[in-house]
């Protein structure tokens, strides 16, 4: 019996640790991306100027949160960032490696920018290493007292253990799925885990501010272009009047800064849920239910003009807490995907069932392909499916779907039981 206890809580260990590993090398991995798409943005907006100022901007901000970066020349000669030279072991290609720097550990991938410029961005391991190493201590730690209690020194103890992994293993899993809020609990006695626990929390802490800080970015460079987008489209306006007849290519250039100043104020609106802080205790109840039929409504003559059939299952009862024009916002960019991906007469399913803990709100339509994309790429920003690549559209409507969802506490997911274009969106309802 002994010997099976502590083989279970090694298990569990194991399980925790790997859980906890995937955990931290997606948030590395998405820190690292999110660098070097702001860097992308930056340079297709205001070209090298702009790119060199916004990262030695980053760099002055962040200087604490372990972040290389590197821009080179056509020639390879250095143009900006906190790296001297480039490390051996990276190469161009969206690929990330391991590499050391002054004798610490990093991860970093080097991309090549149109114009033949080089640009790296990486992240330290030293964080992540030390955890782990942290968490395998107190997993061993763990295991021993696992087997002491095992054979009859600590049943109490026991018992507590095992809720202090649940709990490590529902940190490490929100952490997965996006949620940055999620902290472990400590306890009076300051043992190991009250010491991983913190750790774990300064670590989140840290990756949370990284990624407030790029948004903080991203909030400020939308604003920055949104001047110079209104002045260029008020000057075509002008030279419009002044012209004899209409210019084709005037519209088409005030078709274009219109597109782009939408496209900054969809960026504005993610970058303002995601900050946003929301009181549910003060949040008024809402119908799911009403709202979304109030949407259909909205939206029944486009799916008519498309000749699309939309088979509806409103259900729900249960009410939610929650912001009306956030979550309108999200049944309208849902409903407008399923319009996207749906072939011309075939039938959409929209459905809003009451569940245990949440009211589900799904589309499917069982002709449309969504994409090959795996592990729900299409809720990343610009990420569009391969049906759609030929629409109007920037690939940031299912991003505020999957934001929005979280602000109240859901979860928005691809579904993968069945064929064609699926989305799941469960928000928790109301207390009774």
């Amino acid at each position: 019996m002994a010997l099976s206890g502590t083989l279970i809580a090694a298990l569990v260990a194991l399980g925790l640790i790997l859980s906890t590993q995937r955990g931290l090398d997606r948030q590395i991995n998405t820190a690292i991306e999110a660098d070097l798409s702001g860097f992308r943005d930056l340079y297709d907006q205001r070209r090298l100027i702009g790119l060199r100022e916004g990262m030695e901007r980053r760099i002055a901000a962040g200087e604490q949160d372990g972040a290389l970066f590197l821009l080179l020349n056509r020639d390879g000669t250095r143009l900006g960032g906190n790296l001297a030279d480039w490390p051996e072991e990276i190469e161009m290609g969206d690929v990330r490696r391991a590499f050391s720097h002054n004798g610490e550990a990093f991860r970093g991938t080097g991309v090549e920018l149109r114009g033949g410029f080089g640009l790296l961005a990486a992240r330290s391991l030293s964080a992540r290493n030390a955890l782990l190493r942290q968490q395998s201590t107190a997993a061993g730690i763990a295991t021993l007292i696992a087997f002491a209690a095992s054979i009859g020194i600590g049943a109490l103890l026991a018992r507590g253990i095992e809720r202090k992994l649940a709990g490590l293993n529902a940190v490490a899993d929100a952490v997965t799925r996006g949620n940055l809020e999620a902290r472990l609990s400590t306890g009076n006695m300051r043992d190991e885990f009250d010491v991983l626990a913190g750790n774990i929390g300064d670590m989140l802490d840290s990756v949370k501010g990284n990624q407030d800080r790029l948004r903080t970015l991203a909030d400020h460079i939308a604003h920055e272009l949104r001047t110079p987008l209104n002045r260029m489209r008020q000057r075509l306006a002008q030279i419009d009047t002044r012209l004899p007849a209409p210019d084709p290519e005037i519209d088409a250039l005030a078709e274009e800064i219109d597109a782009t100043a939408r496209l900054l104020d969809t960026l504005l609106e993610i970058a303002t849920t995601q900050s946003a802080e929301l009181d549910f205790l003060s949040l008024p109840p809402l119908s799911l239910t009403a709202l979304t039929q109030e949407m259909v409504a909205l939206y029944q003559p486009v799916f008519e003009e498309r000749g699309l059939r939309l088979n509806l299952n409103l259900n729900a009862q249960k009410q939610v807490s929650g912001v009306a024009p956030l979550l309108q916002q999200m049944v309208a960019n849902i409903l407008e995907n399923a319009i996207k991906y749906a072939p011309e007469g075939s039938e959409v399913t929209l459905s809003l069932q009451d569940q245990a803990r949440h009211v589900a709100l799904s589309v499917h339509n069982e002709t449309g392909a969504a994409t090959p994309l795996a592990d729900d790429a299409l809720f990343e920003q610009f990420r569009r499916g391969d049906t759609v690549q030929e629409q109007e559209g920037a690939g940031l409507g299912l991003a505020l779907v999957r934001a929005i969802a979280l602000k109240h506490g859901g979860t928005a997911t691809l579904g993968q039981e069945r064929a064609g274009f699926d989305i799941k969106v469960r928000i928790p309802h109301q207390e009774i």
